[in-house]
């Protein structure tokens, strides 16, 4: 069972298939149970069924998906928006399924998903986009993927993972090319789990994390939280993609401490 406080309660049954909404609580409007619904019970659903489901947002970038984790506030639903808004392909901004097959590893978004401030909107898509409250308690905003021509996306290879830290406006523009270990750690930390207290499904998380940390480059994303540095923000990414035939461009400092 999953309890969101003031708010509703969800009775998950796995073998019957079945999400039971009860306790709701008066202040609870239909946009905060859809917002739950969506955003916080689906991607623990899909992890409890095996396979690893990460707290970010999906871009897909030259046919392959950058994925971007962080803290609630990051920026990952802006710099995702950003993105799209340059031309690459917004999968979502809330959840990513990973899965290993015989030729790497592959990701989608649980549902295709942007939630955006405001004053956000307006500058990334000026009058172009339509949105509705995503819930009472949140000023942000769930964009109509429709108004900006996004559509559910395939799953895409995954070329790259980024955790994002800073957002200050002094902060360096960097990517540091994070060491396995502490990739792995982070991974953890962004998974999603229907029930945290479960050691066997702890274990499958922390094996899952390790493996995806060993096989694809996972970056330490320095950035300022500024519009006006978007552009080159981009071009760093698609250099640690690799992208336009481009090299990577990272700070070393992490990988010599």
């Amino acid at each position: 069972m999953l309890s969101f406080a003031g708010l509703a309660r969800f009775l998950i049954a796995m073998a019957q298939r079945s999400i039971t909404v009860f306790d709701v609580q008066p202040a609870a409007t239909p946009a905060d149970i859809e917002h739950l619904l969506y955003d916080h019970v689906a991607p623990r659903i899909v992890a409890e069924q095996g396979p690893l489901v990460l707290h970010g947002s999906g871009v897909e970038i030259d046919g392959a998906l950058a994925v971007f984790l962080g803290e609630t506030g990051a920026g990952k639903s802006t710099l995702a928006a950003s993105l799209h808004r340059a031309g690459h392909r917004l999968h979502g901004d809330d959840a990513v399924v990973l899965h290993e097959g015989p030729h790497g590893y592959t990701g989608s978004a649980v549902y295709p998903s942007l939630r955006l401030f405001p004053e956000t909107i307006a500058e990334v898509f000026g009058d172009a986009a339509a949105s509705s409250p995503m819930a009472h308690y949140s000023e942000k905003q769930r964009v109509d993927l429709r108004s900006i021509a996004a559509e559910s996306a395939p799953s895409a290879p995954i070329a790259g993972l980024f955790f994002l830290a800073g957002g200050y406006e002094d902060d360096p523009l960097a990517a540091e090319l994070m060491r396995p270990s502490e990739a792995c750690m982070a991974i953890v930390e962004q998974s999603f789990a229907l029930d945290p207290s479960d050691k066997s499904k702890a274990a499958r998380r922390l094996g899952q994390s390790s493996m995806l940390a060993n096989a694809i480059p996972v970056y330490r994303l320095t950035y300022p939280h500024d519009f006006a540095c978007m552009n080159d923000l981009h071009a760093m990414i698609l250099a640690c993609l690799g992208s336009n035939g481009t090299r990577p461009i990272m700070g070393r400092k992490a990988m010599n401490d």
